[in-house]
């Protein structure tokens, strides 16, 4: 194995210990040591990829979205579905969402996605516009997520758009 897997299996190892660690205490709870223990690595392998919880979390965040953005178009349709698909794929990450701690970081994690995707939304009133359509498309999120994702995804995309005020198009 060369340097370049290794350190990938450690950041791999750390992030599954970071959620099984994550999935018993909850992230409020969750302590360095905790994912150092469960990852099986050693505090220096852990402290030479990550400074604390929130890094891990930010570092598997942007590794399972990846995936869903490379070759999809940048619509407001496509992000509303990628949003759904991800969280239908990553069940695994759904009980983080409960914790006020991690869904600040899912919240910053989202806002520098949305800023990235739609640039000319990150001054004056569009700042707030996006803001206020963040929020409540959170709360949809949450919702959905609390109901036990009953709606398929393309209802929820639908219903999505619709209060956003935006066609299937944009």
């Amino acid at each position: 194995m060369n340097r370049q897997e290794q350190v990938e299996e450690s950041r791999k190892r750390i992030e599954e210990g970071f959620l099984a660690s994550a999935r018993k205490t909850g992230y409020s709870a969750l302590t360095n040591t905790g994912i150092v223990h469960a990852a099986g690595v050693s505090r220096m392998t852990f402290y030479r990829h990550f400074g604390n919880k929130r890094d891990v979390l930010l570092s598997l965040l942007e590794r399972l979205s990846s995936n869903m953005q490379s070759g999809a178009a940048h619509t407001v349709s496509g992000l509303l579905a990628r949003r759904f698909e991800f969280l239908q794929a990553n069940r695994n990450l759904q009980f983080l969402l409960v914790d006020p701690e991690a869904r600040e970081v899912f919240r910053d994690f989202r806002w520098k996605q949305v800023s990235e995707f739609f640039p000319g939304y990150n001054d004056g009133e569009d700042q707030y516009r996006r803001a206020f359509v963040l929020a409540g498309l959170d709360a949809l999120t949450m919702r959905w997520l609390e109901t036990g994702m009953r709606e398929p995804m393309d209802e929820m995309v639908a219903l999505a758009l619709q209060l956003v005020g935006t066609s299937r198009t944009e």
